[in-house]
């Protein structure tokens, strides 16, 4: 699903303001393969995106991942911050969200089968971003 919205993405100050072009808003899930990358299309530059495991049983821990363009170029591998609900932990994690592309945004396996792209694990996302 993608919503074109009348605002900005100011990703400095993390702020939205107002924007000539529109925010474009996409949400979806994808299943992860295990592979060191993997694209998932959105059809425009994201800016944002927030990444989390869907709840299959009452009480699975959810794994949340959420990334701007500015913490992804900060580490050439890529990077993201992320949540885990069940210890409350937040940290930086490298080589999960490997970039945020002109028409989506690639995940990774972070080199060991790990979230958000763990082989037969289903992920939600919402992403952020402006046209072209």
């Amino acid at each position: 699903m993608k919503v074109k919205l009348e605002c900005d993405l100011d990703m400095d100050n993390n702020a939205i303001l107002n924007y000539t072009g529109g925010c474009l808003i996409a949400t979806g899930t994808y299943t992860g393969d295990g592979a060191v990358s993997k694209k998932i299309t959105t059809g425009f530059t994201v800016k944002w995106v927030k990444i989390w495991t869907r709840q299959v049983t009452h009480n699975d821990p959810i794994v949340s991942l959420e990334s701007t363009d500015t913490i992804v170029d900060d580490n050439e591998s890529g990077a993201a911050i992320r949540q885990a609900n069940d210890t409350g932990d937040m940290d930086l994690y490298v080589g999960c969200i490997v970039s945020l592309d002109s028409d989506g945004f690639t995940v990774g396996d972070a080199g060991s089968d790990f979230h958000p792209n763990q082989n037969g694990t289903a992920y939600n996302y919402l992403a952020l971003g402006v046209a072209g």
